[in-house]
């Protein structure tokens, strides 16, 4: 799991393909195939909300189900930022689809950053999952089911129901919560 301050420290390191690829998968949850295999034709915007997500077909997941994938206002930005540079993949590099994140411009990047925040050395891509999973339940207060669904993990909800406008702007306001650090509360106290 990252720190808001370890995020900001690795994310700098990263060259822009990979910090866009960081930003996407740190605001929504995604695993790293997920990320590297993401196509634009998955992508969807619900009419009645505005809201934009994707829907990952089970084949292209590891639990086998098809997942839905609610963009927060960081995850559109940086979708929006890869449009126009590949006709089918989000996430590319050179005009080509990035193979791996774990990959030589992350291991240097991360040992950069680990010279400020030295728990970076032991991060990686998997980390930005817990990171996620992590600032849902303690930020946004998410509830467990949600969690689930929001994560890619079973649920045993249907698919209707994910799609369904009540649940699409459920996941989106507890997506909506992750964006920046939790604003710090002063406490008054009264004296006598």
């Amino acid at each position: 799991m990252l720190t808001w301050g370890e995020q900001i420290v690795l994310f700098n390191e990263f060259p822009p393909h990979l910090r866009k690829m960081a930003e996407f998968a740190n605001n929504t949850g995604c695993r790293k195939g997920e990320v590297t295999f993401l196509k634009w034709e998955w992508l969807y915007t619900d009419p009645e909300t505005g809201i934009h997500y994707f829907v990952i077909p089970g084949e292209g997941h590891k639990n086998g189900e098809d997942r839905i994938v609610v963009l927060n206002d960081i995850a559109l930005t940086v979708v929006e930022q890869c449009r126009g540079e590949h006709p089918t993949y989000v996430f590319t590099y050179k005009g080509k689809p990035v193979g791996n994140i774990y990959n030589t411009a992350f291991k240097r990047a991360r040992k950069r950053a680990s010279k400020i925040y030295p728990n970076i050395a032991k991060s990686h891509v998997h980390s930005w999952k817990h990171t996620v999973g992590t600032r849902l339940r303690n930020q946004a207060l998410c509830p467990e089911e949600d969690r689930k669904d929001l994560m890619g993990h079973k649920s045993g909800r249907s698919m209707t129901e994910h799609y369904s406008v009540p649940e699409l702007t459920r996941m989106h306001d507890y997506v909506s919560k992750i964006t920046h650090p939790p604003a710090k509360r002063m406490t008054l106290v009264k004296n006598g």
